[in-house]
């Protein structure tokens, strides 16, 4: 079997807001929001975050993947706890290789990202069908998400649903963005306005409660919104206020320069690939999950202090999190050129 454990015994369907991922209830509680967990078994493939709030969700009710009627693939690509690419795309191509062996043909959701769609400067907000961004060759995480999308895509399955959420938050979310969160200064691109959008992990399983029950197959995004509909964004200054952080603004050249001189020594794991994701925007919609009757419990606000609140003592320098006096061990892109930005100023004003 893949990646996380697996348990049987499911036998009735079950709203999602009766068992959540642990916190507050899901969005499966409110008033005319869609979302039950279908009657049959789903397997629940994946080791991190996600994977593991879904299996509460789901309350000891998943089976193997040979005899589900419906497999989750959480591919857990951004967070710092989990294995390296090759592991992740091999418990993929296992899960594909136990679907084929028990010809049959459930409902299979991958859980991607919204960073799959790319980020930049001028990006608009991406609809459900947004094609995927071009790969950067760097290892980032668009890479290897963009690879895990692509084989199981080229499987041939029947029903295929790819979930691609918004920055994520919620206990125990450990990825680059939420670590940029925490550097001693918040990077920004100077001369960019970028916009914040998150989603909370619990909104995340009621997603896909309603992609199973409503039978949403193709390309789906999901994001924090408005009671409108429209995407729930924060500006960069507002986050700041947010978390409690001063900004640093660094030309966007520069920083992408720093980023990809500190991959190329070893620093961190990949450069401007990663770092694009915490300057720029990758805002989404979440049309069809709306017209489904799917609405989120918190805002991007909401996410953002739960961030700032949850942030451990010391600081966090790249990738690692630090005492106060070893600002020698850095890691992720955007948090150590801030780090690496912070550095420079002071020394300028020492001189």
């Amino acid at each position: 079997m893949s990646e996380g454990e697996v348990r049987s015994g499911r036998s009735e369907t079950r709203p999602v807001h009766e068992a959540g991922s642990g916190g507050a209830a899901g969005p499966g509680a409110g008033p005319g929001t869609a979302g039950s967990w279908p009657a049959s078994g789903i397997a629940v493939v994946g080791g991190g975050v996600v994977a593991r709030a879904l299996r509460a969700a789901l309350g000891g009710g998943c089976v193997a993947v040979a005899d589900a009627a419906a497999v989750i693939i959480a591919i857990p690509a951004g967070e710092f706890a989990n294995g390296p690419r090759s592991d992740l795309l091999d418990a993929v191509n296992e899960t594909l290789d136990e679907l084929r062996s028990a010809g049959r043909d459930p409902h299979v959701v991958l859980i991607s990202s919204a960073a799959v769609l790319g980020a930049s400067a001028a990006r608009d907000v991406m609809d459900d069908d947004a094609p995927p961004a071009d790969p950067d060759g760097t290892g980032s995480v668009l890479d290897r998400l963009l690879e895990a999308e692509r084989l199981v895509t080229s499987a041939g399955l029947g029903r295929l649903s790819i979930l691609r959420p918004a920055m994520l938050a919620g206990p125990g979310v450990d990825t680059i963005c939420t670590r940029h969160l925490e550097a001693p200064r918040l990077l920004v691109a100077r001369g960019v306005t970028k916009d914040w959008q998150m989603l909370h992990v619990d909104d995340l399983v009621s997603a896909v409660a309603t992609v199973l029950d409503r039978g949403l197959l193709g390309s789906v995004t999901v994001g924090a919104v408005h009671p409108d509909g429209s995407p729930d964004v924060v500006g960069q200054d507002e986050v700041a206020g947010l978390v409690g952080l001063r900004t640093i603004a660094v030309p966007v050249e520069t920083a992408f320069g720093m980023a990809d001189r500190l991959r190329r020594t070893g620093v961190v794991p990949s450069g401007s690939g990663d770092l694009a994701f915490v300057l720029f925007d990758w805002t989404v919609s979440s049309r069809r999950l709306l017209d489904a009757g799917w609405r989120p419990e918190r805002s991007t606000a909401d996410c953002l202090a739960e961030v700032a609140g949850s942030r451990p003592a010391g600081t966090t320098i790249g990738w690692r999190r630090v005492g106060s006096r070893d600002a020698a061990a850095v890691g992720a892109a955007g948090a150590a050129v801030a780090a690496l930005a912070t550095a420079v100023l002071v020394r300028r004003a020492r001189r």
